[in-house]
């Protein structure tokens, strides 16, 4: 988790105005990647390239443990995106819909905490990742490896890798144009490799030519795509609340990095209810993925909102009680989301989940960009700005001090602002979604998959129960009772 470990970059370097470079560092490798993880899995097999990406993570572990402070871009090097999907498909392999929810389950509960608590630890948990880390491939190699699937029918590596090239450079060539407008007109040459890739996907798709790296019909399906974007909200609203609202508690109330770090164990604790409520949802009831991702989608909205209120108000007991609930809200899409993509497409669990997991980073990306430019337009940050190194705010001569302060608290509650149409637009693609049961049968029959818009059909259904009953009460009301 670099949320610390980027903010005690940007804050005690003097990089305030460069955190969305720094930050996009991270994101620019993590999402390029993700796909090409997800595919490996398929071509060379779980266990190779499960411990492949350990090992990576390992080595990029080393590098930002032995990484002097001074040198931040050896700090951003170290990174791997391979292990959460790996683990995501390992998790969905060989067992129905009802058994993932339970895997996904512990899975959600842990990585949960660890959201928490890399924060606190800051780039201390690097260090701790090297002996979890070894151990952890020792227990793979010495006890899953049997049960794990191993390389899946392709035809050829060749056709993939054209796919997945014009994706790297394309997809990465848009994040990077994210980070700030001076360097936009990247857009456009990744916005071109971008679509080539498309095409490329659909030539391969469809029995065409070779195995497409994401089949089409995953790219086109209308589920897919407004769950791709409920998941490209939840990354907003995650680098929202772990970056500004800590760029808050360092500039406004002055903390060090350490303990603005620590105020994040609010979200933190919302982040496990939200998740254990999800937990409830999917294997108790009502067992369906709809119900939690609409809930939670309604709920980060609602605390990405009031919590703008509440920074500008600097009413304390408020923030932390709107980063817990969005937290919430968070919390409650960690498990269905997958698993509503599963349902789906069950027959490609690595392709799909992959696609999957590039939309929360991409939308943290795209959150910071506008966030960022916000916040820098607003607080007036610039090269002779004393927010540029908040360790001087405290120091400054009045009235200045309270100027600066002021500035830098009216760019994050603007920043927020700007971020919370994205939040709308969440809850009305969550309204539209289809629906999965979580039911034993892993091959999804028997009405288990509901594509069109469940919520309508609740409605009809619910119009249809209330006419059905007025129907009933109308002739019974001209029944006359004949005495005897």
């Amino acid at each position: 988790m670099p949320t610390n470990h980027s903010t005690f970059i940007t804050t005690s370097m003097c990089e305030i105005e460069q955190l969305n470079w720094i930050i996009t560092s991270f994101n620019l490798t993590s999402s390029c990647f993700i796909p090409l993880w997800g595919q490996m899995a398929d071509i060379f097999g779980r266990h190779v390239a499960i411990q492949s990406s350990v090992l990576t993570m390992l080595v990029g572990s080393a590098l930002c443990t032995g990484a002097p402070t001074s040198t931040f871009p050896v700090l951003l090097l170290g990174r791997c995106a391979g292990i959460s999907v790996i683990v995501r498909v390992m998790l969905a392999d060989k067992v129905s819909l009802e058994e993932n929810a339970k895997n996904w389950s512990l899975f959600s509960f842990t990585g949960g905490i660890a959201y928490g608590i890399g924060p606190v630890v800051g780039g201390w948990c690097f260090g701790i990742n090297l002996p979890i880390g070894v151990v952890g491939m020792l227990i793979i190699l010495l006890i899953l490896r049997e049960e794990l699937l191993g390389p899946q029918p392709i035809q050829t590596i060749v056709s993939t890798s054209a796919g997945k090239l014009l994706f790297l450079f394309g997809f990465g060539l848009m994040i990077l144009a994210f980070t700030s407008w001076p360097v936009m007109f990247l857009g456009g040459g990744g916005g071109v490799l971008t679509c080539a890739w498309a095409v490329w996907e659909y030539l391969m798709s469809e029995g065409r030519w070779q195995r497409a790296m994401v089949p089409w019909r995953i790219i086109r399906n209308r589920n897919i795509g407004l769950l791709f974007y409920t998941t490209f909200a939840t990354g907003a609203a995650i680098y929202a609340v772990l970056y500004f609202v800590n760029l808050y508690f360092t500039m406004v109330k002055l903390y060090s990095p350490s303990q603005a770090g620590v105020q994040l164990l609010y979200w933190t604790s919302g982040l496990g209810v939200g998740v254990y409520s999800s937990m409830f949802m999917c294997n108790v009831y009502p067992r369906k993925t709809f119900v939690p991702i609409l809930l939670g989608s309604v709920i980060e909205a609602a605390g990405v909102g009031v919590l703008a209120w509440a920074l500008w108000g600097e009413h304390t007991p408020t923030i932390f009680g709107m980063m817990a609930l969005t937290g919430v809200g968070t919390g409650l899409r960690f498990m269905p989301a997958p698993l509503h993509a599963i349902g789906f497409f069950s027959e490609n669990t690595a392709s799909v989940l992959a696609f999957m997991a590039v939309a929360l980073p991409l939308g943290g990306t795209l959150a910071l960009t506008v966030m960022a430019t916000v916040f820098n337009n607003t607080s007036g940050i610039g090269a002779s700005s004393p927010l540029r190194d908040f360790t001087v705010i405290s120091n400054l001569p009045e009235p200045l001090r309270s100027t600066t302060i002021h500035n830098a608290k009216m760019g994050v509650v603007w920043a927020f602002v700007a971020l919370t149409p994205f939040m709308v637009v969440c809850i009305i693609a969550a309204m539209l979604l289809g629906n999965v049961n979580i039911t034993k049968d892993r091959t999804n029959e028997n009405g288990a998959v509901i594509s069109d818009v469940y919520l309508l059909r609740l409605l009809r259904r619910d119009k249809e129960k209330i006419d059905g009953e007025s129907t009933i009460s109308a002739e019974a009301s001209k029944t006359e009772i004949t005495p005897a």
